[in-house]
């Protein structure tokens, strides 16, 4: 393809061509020594204070070592191949923005240019353009309710400016076809643990991650591991696929590779080779062999019939157990590191030599690129988010409900809902209006709260834990949107889907077990409207323990006990009367106080109480009859200002704007 042709190609795609220029780079974390172990004991062996310095003492893990992979550069497909444990994807983390630069972690060498910027992207924050990347992680965080092509459209709509959305459907119609997925694009994704919840397969899944970040055609596109899952022909597509992307598209294409196929090695313009965080060969893919076969201790040429990346990673394998081997004193110690390691010296002083041809290489392939655009060029063109604010609320929410749609309202969920009405028809069928019964209006009303407002609290704690806030944080290193429409639309779908059922059963209970009902239904609408704000309140306690409690499974032990808690100081239990005065001030923390209260004024201000003919539970001066509901009220402690329907409302919202402002807060800060 000439020149003209793909200047021609890369303006019908209004795509900027990328560069990155990546040297020197040097990562490394604190790991503890096994001397910390001893500083446990300190307390118990009472060791002097120089003694307990030196087992705080910390090690150093060198996961890179002044690795410099080729330049990354439009219209090249690159290669980074590695055993386990090479440091590859901690590399492809680094040049793609996920990881903080943090001085102490990295050494001042090293460096990540754009576009022949002499600016430190790396260290300088300022000078990073965001939405130029796309990143195909190894592990597939899929939600299972979506279809294949509703997945690759939320990304696309949240990936693109407002101006390119009619283009939308033919974008996801071109990945569809060249990744695979025309045939499985109304098919649910489904959970990977199989059973009747099973979707689409390992492969397909695989391909549908490639194909959210390709739908855009981004400038640079990282992949890790992106063959693994798939079958050695899906694998060699999806490799076409990438180079077609960069030789057609001009795209900077960089995929992280355990261990190709002959074939798929043959794809790759450029490649780098790594061992134990160390550069063993980086350069031209075609280059490799002749490196590592002039190297004294690897012997014999690649064998025929072998496939080169398995013979690679033999080599480096077999050079990295040298670490673990006495020095066999041959002549060929002298090509080895002090570690024992062979490979990583061999390169260096090969690079050395062949410095001269090397320049030369890099020079011809450059002068055969376009103009590339310069730093500010590239932030102008790129948005620090593509989609506004009201489009990504809207996708956001409208993602969320058809996930949690799937999650929480189902045929299981809706049986069980019927056996609480059974249950609580049986038990509080028709009650009778008179004054034997208003014990038991006064339990209906409590137990509504706990079974509903119990289960309410329980499902939200998962909401931001676990798959959810992988994924949040995933896409938010991404800038595919803000925390804030996140939050709304995960709240808002999560309102839609857990408290409806609860609230459906709550309005059925009210006519089953004869519930006061006013003219023109005016209690219902009132009993209807409190106790949603009761199951809200009770979501929003739950949102803010699933954000401010660390792990989930510890969430999952305390917020039982606290709502529990909330549920005892609510009134029932002791009423508020009786409630010792140095807990009772927690009532006015509890929703159940303002959800119980409110219930229960609604039900019982201003109506007479007919009396029963035998009076089993006296309430009230004797010889009073009709019962005034006020009377009641005030034997449960219900004065003042929990007397007051609207009172109690307010509070319910109160409770949450407090927990909700505070999840969010919290959740914002997350990292």
């Amino acid at each position: 393809m000439s020149d003209d042709e793909n200047e021609k190609l890369n303006v019908n795609n209004h795509m900027p061509l990328v560069k990155l220029k990546v040297e020197n780079i040097t990562y490394k974390r604190p790991l503890p020594t096994t001397s910390t172990r001893a500083s446990l004991n300190q307390s118990i062996r009472k060791k002097n204070d120089d003694a307990s310095d030196a087992n705080e003492t910390s090690a150093e893990k060198v996961i890179l070592n002044n690795v410099s992979p080729p330049a990354i550069q439009p219209y090249k497909l690159q290669g980074w191949m590695g055993p386990s444990g090479s440091g590859k994807t901690s590399l492809l983390s680094i040049v793609a923005g996920m990881i903080d630069y943090n001085p102490e972690y990295f050494s001042d060498e090293s460096y990540i240019g754009i576009n022949d910027d002499p600016r430190n992207i790396l260290t300088n924050k300022s000078s990073r353009v965001r939405g130029l990347s796309g990143i195909v992680w190894q592990d597939d965080l899929l939600l299972s309710n979506l279809t294949v092509r509703e997945t690759i459209e939320f990304a696309a709509r949240l990936k693109t400016p407002k101006q390119g959305l009619d283009n939308i459907d033919a974008l996801v119609d071109d990945v569809l076809k060249d990744l695979g997925l025309t045939e499985v694009q109304h098919s649910l994704i489904g959970n990977q643990t199989g059973g009747k919840g099973r979707g689409i397969s390992g492969g397909e899944r695989k391909r549908v991650s490639c194909a959210q970040e390709l739908v855009t055609r981004p400038p640079l596109i990282f992949l890790d591991e992106p063959t693994s899952g798939l079958d050695s022909s899906a694998a060699l597509d999806l490799m076409k696929t990438l180079q077609k992307l960069c030789k057609k598209g001009g795209h900077s294409i960089v995929t992280v590779i355990h261990q190709p196929r002959t074939t798929i090695f043959e794809l790759f313009d450029d490649l780098l080779l790594l061992s134990k965080g160390e550069e063993i060969f980086s350069g031209r893919a075609h280059m490799a062999r002749n490196v590592l076969e002039s190297c004294p201790i690897v012997g014999t040429p690649l064998p025929e019939q072998t496939n080169i990346a398995d013979w690679i990673l033999d080599l480096i394998i077999v050079d990295e157990k040298r670490m673990l081997l006495p020095s066999s004193n041959t002549s060929d110690e002298e090509e080895c590191t002090s570690s024992g390691r062979c490979l990583p010296t061999h390169w260096q002083r090969w690079k050395q030599d062949q410095k001269k041809e090397l320049s030369e290489h890099v020079r011809v392939v450059k002068n055969k690129f376009l103009r590339l655009s310069t730093l500010e060029e590239l932030k102008n063109s790129m948005p620090k988010y593509a989609a506004p604010f009201l489009v990504q609320l809207q996708l956001l929410t409208r993602r969320a409900v058809i996930q949690t749609k799937g999650e929480k309202i189902s045929r299981v969920t809706i049986i069980a809902s019927c056996c609480y009405i059974l249950f609580e028809s049986i038990m509080w069928f028709r009650l009778t209006n008179d004054t034997n019964h208003i014990y038991q209006r006064n339990s209906l009303i409590f137990f509504l709260i706990i079974a509903q407002a119990n289960g309410v609290v329980i499902s939200s704690v998962p909401v931001f834990k676990g798959f959810e806030m992988a994924l949040l944080k995933r896409e938010r290193a991404k800038k595919m949107y803000r925390v804030f429409p996140y939050f709304l639309a995960k709240t808002t779908a999560d309102v839609t889907t857990t408290i409806l059922l609860p609230l459906l059963h709550a309005m059925a209970v009210f006519f089953l077990t004869n519930m006061r009902l006013t003219e023109h239904g005016g209690s219902f609408f009132m009993f209807s409207f409190l106790f949603y704000l009761t199951l809200t309140a009770a979501q929003s306690f739950g949102l803010l323990m699933s954000v401010a409690l660390p792990t989930l499974q510890f969430a999952l032990v305390i917020t039982p006990a606290l709502t529990i808690f909330l549920f005892i100081v609510g009134g029932f239990y002791i009423p508020f009367a009786n409630m010792p005065a140095w807990i009772s001030w927690l009532r006015w923390f509890s929703f159940a106080t303002y959800g119980y209260c409110g219930l229960l004024v609604n039900e019982w201000s201003g109506n007479d109480i007919p009396c029963a003919e035998t009076v089993s539970l006296q309430i009230g001066p004797q010889n009073l009859c009709p019962l005034p509901g006020d009377e009641v009220l005030q034997s449960l402690g219900i004065t003042g200002v929990l007397s007051s329907i609207w009172f109690n409302i307010v509070m319910l919202i109160v409770i949450q704007v407090l927990c909700r402002g505070t999840a969010y807060k919290l959740l914002r800060n997350s990292r």
